[in-house]
């Protein structure tokens, strides 16, 4: 029972945490040990959340209202709610998550989640840690792995696509000069390969050639007929060869031809899988200096650098994402964290405690296609244009209703944002008889340049149903006819 606060905590050692299994090793986690957390519904794809803080909703609020603080500084991300650095398992001396009563310094309405990084001591100390996860243990799933058509061979490890989670690394501590400076570093390199599957369906040869009477819908001519879509003529036996567009057909002959046999014409027929690379590099520096009974100071600064390369099913063409990556793309970020700290004691009852901060968030989103002027390849023109390098790539294509598909990289891309945090905060601690007063200021300076692409710079195109149907017909029209038809 803390007699002295009236604020509800949970705090964690450094030994609880290391010998703890936390997923990914990833401090964020401990988050969910307090009573009152909830995984949020969702999670922010790694293209922008490279550090993977997990989205934590504490006492029924949404999961921005929770602070982080590393080393007493701001360490949050206020335009999508997460750390703007994740340490290191090894560097984490002590977590804590206070859910209730707050002390007034800090701004939250959900908890305010405090990690104290290591030091040096007198002593030398290091650790090392190696881990590994390998898609040779790993279960097939029997609805997208290993799927090929009778009489075609079976494929590579059981269908089941590439996995290496490598996470290694290790800290070092120890004294500079002793009973005065010490140090503390520490280093984690993750190493991921993750196989994703699916099954889509794409368009048969037959389909490819006009051919789509395999899907049983009449299709009308829609340049028939009324301004309404009435009166319109069906085209015979579903076929439109003849009729289809250049730049449907070069995008149509660029993908694959089904690889699984179905009995139902609108099923999936076409099975893929493919590796997402995922690296990140990070490490910590701290030094601590005591310099005498009266002063005593520390600065410490973390890096973090993470690379995601993740393929869309149809390689330069996307397709929808695989599941498992919740992302088709590349991004690129690098996040920084400097923290300093004086305490001065005046007086065995006046104490002085000064911090400042920096936090650098920095993070580049584009397609696969993005070096590529994919549109005027297939022959779209006036959609990649010349000096606008943001445009190029294929464009989204929405193919809707039966046999329907996504083309395209939908991953708000390119994207380049630049996010950047001064803190200062400046407590003072005063004992006077049974009272203990404290007292203070924070200073914050935040800017944010965030450049999205919340729709394809190229354009965003739906091909409906309604396009080669009749007005006076339910059910008619395909919107793979449309696209077919480039209408």
């Amino acid at each position: 029972i803390e007699t002295d606060r009236a604020s509800v905590e949970t705090r964690l050692s450094s030994g609880q945490i290391s010998s703890l299994p936390i997923p990914g090793r990833n401090f964020t986690n401990l988050a969910l040990l307090t009573p009152g957390s909830v995984v949020n519904t969702f999670q922010h794809a790694a293209s922008e959340n490279p550090q993977q803080s997990t989205l934590v909703n504490t006492g029924g609020q949404e999961f921005a209202g929770t602070s982080y603080q590393l080393d007493g500084m701001n360490n949050n991300d206020s335009v999508l709610g997460i750390t703007m650095v994740n340490p290191a398992i090894d560097s984490v001396a002590e977590f804590s998550a206070q859910t209730n009563s707050y002390d007034p310094e800090y701004q939250a309405t959900g908890a305010v989640i405090q990690v104290q990084t290591k030091s040096g001591s007198n002593d030398f100390h290091g650790t090392g840690f190696e881990f590994l996860q390998n898609n040779i243990f790993q279960a097939r799933d029997p609805f997208t792995q290993g799927l090929h058509a009778p009489g075609t061979p079976t494929p590579n490890n059981r269908g089941i696509p590439e996995l290496r989670w490598n996470q290694f690394g290790g800290s070092v501590a120890g004294p500079i000069k002793k009973d005065k400076l010490f140090f503390f570093g520490d280093y984690q390199g993750t190493q991921r390969r993750i196989g994703g599957s699916e099954s889509l369906r794409v368009p048969t040869a037959a389909e490819r050639a006009g051919n789509l009477s395999d899907l049983g819908v009449t299709i009308y001519d829609p340049s028939t007929g009324n301004p309404d879509g009435t009166g319109r003529i069906p085209f015979v036996g579903a076929n439109l060869s003849g009729r289809i567009s250049p730049p449907a057909a070069a995008i149509l002959n660029a993908l694959p031809l089904p690889n699984i046999a179905t009995t139902n014409p609108a099923a999936n027929n076409f099975a893929t899988s493919a590796v997402e690379r995922y690296n990140t590099n990070q490490f910590d520096t701290r030094g601590d200096y005591f310099v005498n009974e009266k002063l005593r100071l520390f600065g410490r600064y973390s890096y973090l650098a993470a690379n995601v390369n993740a393929p869309g099913p149809f390689g330069l063409y996307g397709g929808s994402a695989f599941p498992t990556f919740s992302f088709s793309g590349i991004s690129d970020a690098l996040n920084q964290n400097i923290a300093s700290n004086v305490t001065y004691t005046f007086s065995p009852t006046l104490l002085a405690d000064v911090r400042f901060g920096f936090s650098r968030y920095r993070v580049t989103v584009s397609a696969q296609d993005q070096n590529s002027q994919l549109a005027n390849q297939v022959g779209i023109p006036g959609l990649n244009l010349t000096g606008r390098p943001d445009t190029n790539g294929l464009p989204d294509l929405t193919i809707n209703g039966a046999g329907g598909l996504n083309l395209g990289y939908n991953c708000n891309c390119p994207l380049h944002e630049r996010e950047t945090l001064l803190d200062y905060v400046s407590t003072w601690t005063k004992i006077a008889g049974n009272h203990t007063i404290r007292f203070g200021g924070t200073w914050e300076m935040a800017w944010n340049q965030r450049l999205p692409s919340d729709n394809h710079r190229a354009g965003s195109y739906q091909f409906n149903d309604s396009v080669t149907s009749n007005a006076n017909v339910a059910g008619s029209g395909l919107g793979l006819a449309s696209f077919l038809l480039g209408d």
